[in-house]
């Protein structure tokens, strides 16, 4: 099974890509070897999976990334380890956070958009299936990880000063949504693109 994943950018992560060049990059769940980051792969691999698995669709593209989270709406969740904490976020606007939950609920249509606190719901547990997916796959190199409950947010939350962010802006069929990474500065400085 292949996801599409598209980089708008020149990225370095990826190592069959051509510098100011646009194109497609073709990744199997499995084939995210080209990615330095471990971290980062498995988020990818995890976010591939929630697409297909609880969203319905395989269709999920990279747009973009950075070190600073845009998004005000979302859920973050912490993977407990025994050298801290690595938080991950879903991060969206309040419209694709709406789309993400009718996704996740599978609503029809014509079905009246969720209530704010089935899109909490509903944004936390997107995390907390995602999260899972990253714990799943690095349990070689982290095995006593423990994951944390979600807190769902309403506001911009930028990363504290003592951790450093990798974002991803993920295109999930037509929606946009953050997937942020935050990790202690003393355990890794930087993220390398």
């Amino acid at each position: 099974m292949c996801y599409t994943f598209r980089n708008t950018r020149s990225n370095p992560l990826f190592s069959n890509q051509n510098s100011g060049h646009h194109h497609l990059v073709f990744l199997s769940m499995n084939s995210f070897a080209s990615i330095k980051d471990p971290w980062i792969s498995s988020a990818l691999e995890a976010a591939a999976e929630l697409a297909e698995t609880s969203l319905g669709t395989e269709d999920i593209q990279i747009v973009r990334q950075s070190q600073e989270i845009t998004g005000s709406f979302g859920a973050y969740i912490p993977l407990i380890l025994e050298e801290g904490a690595i938080h991950v976020g879903v991060i969206a606007s309040q419209e694709n956070c709406i789309a993400l939950t009718r996704m996740l609920l599978w609503m029809e249509p014509d079905e009246e958009d969720p209530s704010p606190s089935d899109v909490a719901d509903s944004i936390g547990e997107i995390a907390n299936i995602l999260s899972g997916g990253i714990q799943r796959r690095m349990v070689k190199d982290y095995p006593f990880s423990h994951i944390g409950l979600p807190v769902f947010v309403d506001s911009h939350v930028a990363a504290p000063e003592n951790m450093s962010a990798h974002v991803i802006l993920l295109q999930i069929a037509d929606v946009l949504v953050e997937l942020a990474i935050l990790r202690p500065i003393q355990a890794k400085p930087e993220f390398s693109f």
